[in-house]
């Protein structure tokens, strides 16, 4: 899929920030996430400047320390006013987006209900293509019947916007 992803949280929340990264990078998204991604005695804020800049989609871990830390508040802000931007604020403790994502509906998040079905509608309306083939490409990794049974329920909302390529391509697999 063609797509890169800044991924914005608090320090206290660099857990699951890592766990939406290794989701990603499971359907070919590569991710930035500053803990990780910025090398020793690197300049920093020129880094997370950068990255932003270059990332497609911008995802927020919301939470009450989030919306403390004015580093977050600057990234999300910097993130909404790039029109070309897919935002996905996701939400660990009922926060929601504020200022000027404050439009954009959340969902809440935990460690333990943390999938990639969660992120597929936000996805979607960044590249539907490019998301539909992720999701036939897992249905068809399946390893057994009910696998397939239980990845096609991913597929199910997005029926109706299959191209004929991407029908016959779900059928083969």
């Amino acid at each position: 899929m063609d797509c890169y992803t800044f991924i914005s949280y608090q320090t206290a929340d660099k857990q699951i920030a890592g766990r939406i990264k290794e989701l990603l990078e499971s359907i070919g998204i590569a991710s930035f996430l500053a803990h990780e991604d910025i090398d020793v005695s690197e300049e920093w804020r020129l880094k997370i400047l950068e990255e932003i800049r270059k990332a497609s989609v911008f995802i927020c871990i919301l939470s009450k320390s989030y919306f403390e830390s004015s580093w977050c508040v600057q990234e999300s802000g910097i993130a909404a006013f790039r029109a070309d931007m897919t935002i996905i604020p996701l939400s660990l403790d009922g926060s929601i987006p504020q200022g000027f994502f404050s439009h954009i509906q959340s969902t809440k998040i935990s460690l333990e209900n943390l999938a990639l079905p969660v992120l597929f509608p936000a996805l979607i309306q960044h590249d539907c293509t490019g998301t539909i083939n992720e999701i036939i490409r897992i249905i068809g990794r399946s390893k057994s019947f009910r696998g397939a049974e239980a990845n096609f329920k991913m597929i199910l909302p997005y029926l109706d916007d299959l191209t004929p390529e991407q029908n016959k391509d779900l059928l083969e697999r």
